[in-house]
């Protein structure tokens, strides 16, 4: 229900950092979608929204406009001063300690700072405060890739194949399908290295 987010928790949030690292200038796209499991089509319709007019009651009011099983997600394409940027963003599994680092290895140290992680109720969400070349955003991508090993998979490669052939990144940020527990929740960057159990507890892994 949209009447049950808490925009402190929500990724909204994050567009408050973005702001203050890149200027106010920025024109974001979001996109509706409808889930299917296994899906290799990924149909959306997109829209753009200057950053100043995303508020809590435009989100409110985006949130009570889906369809049923529509689902409302941020895409990393920009547009700033008529040039295309992109927000990097990751879905990943993060139950294992020590999954964080291993896809922190892979990028420049700068990327850490600013940094916000949401718990999307199956996996993680991560996003940082930069804007990339549509260049720089591919090899981010595939760097991302290079997290995962034949024992452990870090990141969904899935979700990162859908985007690398769709031209850019989207996360949910709505909570209209059955198979989602809840909207994406902020949490603390420490809950990552706890100990699966310990995690699971916190975060209520499992629950419907």
């Amino acid at each position: 229900m949209a009447t049950d987010i808490n925009h402190n928790l929500h990724p909204l949030g994050f567009l408050g950092e973005l702001r203050a690292r890149a200027g106010e200038n920025i024109v974001l796209n979001f996109s509706k979608y409808s889930y299917r499991r296994r899906e290799r089509r990924d149909e959306r319709v997109s829209f753009a929204v200057p950053i100043c007019e995303v508020t809590p009651k435009w989100l409110l009011s985006q949130l009570k406009g889906l369809q049923p099983y529509q689902e409302l997600a941020i895409e990393s394409r920009v547009q700033v001063n008529g040039l295309r940027r992109h927000i990097p963003m990751l879905d990943f599994h993060g139950m294992r300690k020590g999954q964080l680092l291993a896809i922190m290895e892979v990028f420049p140290d700068y990327y850490a700072e600013g940094m916000q992680v949401y718990f999307s109720g199956r996996s993680f969400h991560a996003y940082f405060p930069h804007l990339l070349t549509s260049r720089q955003w591919v090899k981010f991508m595939g760097s991302a890739l290079l997290c995962n090993t034949p024992s452990s998979d870090v990141i969904d490669q899935r979700w990162v194949g859908h985007r690398l052939i769709g031209g850019y990144a989207a996360l949910r940020w709505s909570n209209n399908t059955p198979q989602h527990s809840h909207y994406p929740t902020r949490i603390d960057l420490k809950m990552l290295d706890l100990p699966f159990s310990e995690k699971s507890k916190l975060l209520h892994v499992g629950r419907s």
